[in-house]
């Protein structure tokens, strides 16, 4: 199935600014996160979305 329409609820945006404002502009770490939604028809709706906790380790990187 294609993907036809994305629509993003405002409070996920405002929740990806301030996460970004807060921690990743500030501290110049990674920011993760995960967006939640529904599929239907061609039409994803993301309508949450929240931080995940995350240290990123060297040992990992590259």
């Amino acid at each position: 199935m294609t993907i036809e329409k994305v629509v993003v609820h405002p409070l996920v945006l405002r929740n990806i600014f301030h996460k970004h404002h807060c921690v990743v502009k500030n501290t110049g770490r990674r920011g993760v996160g995960v967006l939640l939604g529904w599929r239907h028809r061609g039409i994803v709706s993301v309508t949450n979305s929240y931080a995940v906790l995350f240290k990123e380790d060297s040992i990992w990187s590259f």
